[in-house]
């Protein structure tokens, strides 16, 4: 009889164990699972802040050529001016001589 029971203590101990290692070995993927997660969480961070960086970037290039245009239509705007003024003075020659 007290075999018996120690016998069945041993067994209780021993699925306690297997219980307690099983709990263990859940909390070990939770961990896992939690870890893979925080990396794709910054794997997603990154990227938005690549996009953002992309983004910038072409608001940059955008500005740019908005300058570059403005550039050329301030040139091309004074090369009008001096034509006028040319053809001012010209005209201005023209009269002088015809008097």
């Amino acid at each position: 009889m007290l075999l018996l029971l120690l016998l069945l203590l041993l067994l209780l101990l021993l699925l306690l164990l297997l219980l307690l290692l099983l709990l263990l070995l859940l909390l070990l993927l939770l961990l896992l699972l939690l870890l893979l997660l925080l990396l794709l969480l910054l794997l997603l961070l990154l990227l938005l802040l690549l996009l953002l960086l992309l983004l910038l970037l072409l608001l940059l290039l955008l500005l740019l050529l908005l300058l570059l245009l403005l550039l050329i239509l301030l040139l091309l705007l004074l090369l009008l001016l001096l034509l006028l003024l040319l053809l001012l003075l010209l005209l201005l020659l023209l009269l002088r001589f015809q008097i």
